[in-house]
This record gives C-alpha cells, sequence and structure tokens, in this order.
C-alpha cells in the first residue's frame, strides 16, 4: 500500500509543479461529468422482478474537478481529481464499485477543438456489496495507473463535449486477481476563469 500512495504523491506533486511553473497564465478551474461504459463484469445484482444489473470495471459516472492551465497558445495541461462509480441498489441492498481517478492531460487545441492525453491515477479502487448483496463483501483493488486519450469540441468559449478512451486495469489486493477496466465514454467540462 506505501509504494501505491506514494506514486500517487509524486505524480501529484508532478502536476503541481507543471501548473505552478506556468503562473504567467491564468489558470481555469474545471469541473467535469462524464458517462463511460466498458470494462469486465465485477459482479451482477439480481432483483425480485427477474431484471439484473451489471456492474462493470470500466463505468459508469465520472465526477472531477481540477484546472486548466494553458502551456502555450495552442496546448494546455488539465488536471483533475475525481470520482468514477457504478452502482445497482434495491430496497433490501447495494452493490458500488468507487475509485477515485487522479488524472494529468495535455492537449493541443484550437478555437472549436482540443485533443490529447495522458496519464490517470486510480486510487482505492473498492467493490462493495451489503444488505442482501453482503455476501461480495468488500473487494479491494490495488491503485492503477492507466492512460488516457480524449478529443473535446467547444460547444461554448467556457464548456466542451468529448469523447474519451481509458485504459487500465485493476488487480485485487488479495489474491491478484486482474480485471479490464477499459472504457470508451463521453466527458462535459466547464470552466471558470
Amino acid at each position: 500500500m506505501l509504494p501505491n500512495l506514494t506514486r500517487g504523491l509524486q505524480f501529484a506533486g508532478c502536476v503541481a509543479c507543471l501548473v505552478a511553473s506556468q503562473a504567467a497564465s491564468a489558470a481555469s478551474l474545471a469541473f467535469q461529468l462524464g458517462f463511460d461504459a466498458g470494462g469486465d463484469t465485477l459482479a451482477t445484482a439480481f432483483y425480485t422482478d427477474g431484471d439484473d444489473a451489471d456492474i462493470k470495471a470500466g463505468q459508469l459516472f465520472h465526477l472531477a474537478a481540477g484546472v486548466v492551465q494553458p502551456v502555450s497558445e495552442q496546448m494546455e495541461f488539465q488536471g483533475t481529481l475525481g470520482w468514477k462509480f457504478d452502482s445497482a441498489a434495491a430496497d433490501n441492498g447495494d452493490i458500488s464499485f468507487d475509485r477515485f481517478p487522479l488524472e494529468g492531460l495535455l492537449f493541443f487545441r484550437n478555437d472549436r477543438f482540443r485533443l490529447g492525453g495522458g496519464a490517470a491515477l486510480h486510487l482505492n479502487p473498492t467493490l462493495e456489496g451489503s444488505g442482501a448483496a453482503s455476501g461480495l463483501g468488500t473487494i479491494e483493488f490495488d491503485d492503477a495507473l492507466g492512460f488516457v486519450a480524449q478529443i473535446d469540441m467547444f460547444i461554448a468559449p467556457q464548456v466542451n463535449i468529448g469523447l474519451r478512451a481509458t485504459f487500465i486495469e485493476y488487480e485485487t489486493t488479495v489474491g491478484s486477481v486482474t480485471v479490464d477496466g477499459n472504457s470508451v465514454g463521453l466527458v462535459f467540462t466547464g470552466r471558470i476563469d
């Protein structure tokens, strides 16, 4: 666990240094809302009406906040910390998969589009069942390092919509089981100067 914490702190330090080194240009606060699909099935919730819902390693919702820092006229850095989660809830129990992505992406941009990619460190990935799903227990995964590629279109000066792909694998802390967390998704980003 300590090497993963150290790696996360080093990554955050590099992000902070890059942003601080560009202090001549004003940074913007960034807020993201995303919807992702993909990855291996981690668990399935079965409902009393016959329906079911899969919890997948690459999906579902992603909320994040951070900074966008111009590096040059056609390049910008985006650093965010977020919460990515998928869940299935019922009156008698819940199943959830949560992780906290720390991302550092470098974008090339013009007035209409931006294209970029970078590193993603998913902190504390945890699958958990409660109530009727408590037999699942709590399954913890090691912090995972992956890659994100993203293309955005500006729909307003401070708002963009984009497509993103995340390439990542999670490994359980006990038993060394590896699952595919790759996903593709839709992301909305808003900025406040």
